[in-house]
């Protein structure tokens, strides 16, 4: 069973317990359990409503591409990518957002989630900061896009 976690008409989170007697739980406060079959391609962004008890759910309106650690790097400037190396050294949150996306386990970057969106926006706007000429919010739908220019 694929356990997904709905709050405010979204699903927030979901996990899949492998092992028997192992609880999923969510750190969204508020959320709802709900169970689906494994192989349900529901993920987190989509949308749910519920009539008579029974749930329906569909895909964001305007869903993100999820993109792989290398491809999401990529899609930053060279400029803005040699600026946020040098500030991870000084900036504890671009350090702790580049480290999730250097790590080997991370598979996937998922553009649709609103922390991802806002570790771009902040990280653009301190590399705007630091002296590289750009449009943050452009820059940040360019991204976004999840493709590679």
């Amino acid at each position: 069973m694929k356990t997904l976690f709905l709050l405010d008409g979204k699903v927030v989170s979901w996990g899949v317990a492998h092992q028997p007697g192992v609880e999923i739980s969510s750190t969204e406060s508020g959320s709802v359990r709900h169970d689906v079959n494994d192989d349900s391609p529901i993920d987190v962004g989509w949308n749910y409503t519920v009539s008579d008890g029974v749930y329906a759910f569909t895909e964001p309106d305007n869903a993100y591409p999820v993109v792989g650690p290398i491809g999401f790097q990529m899609l930053f400037t060279m400029d803005e990518t040699v600026a946020a190396t040098t500030l991870r050294e000084t900036d504890k949150r671009i350090e702790a957002f580049w480290k999730l996306i250097d790590d080997p386990r991370t598979d996937v970057v998922d553009l649709n989630l609103e922390t991802v969106q806002g570790a771009i926006e902040y990280t653009l706007t301190a590399v705007k900061s630091a002296g590289v000429e750009l449009d943050v919010a452009a820059r940040k739908a360019e991204i976004l896009t999840g493709i590679v220019k």
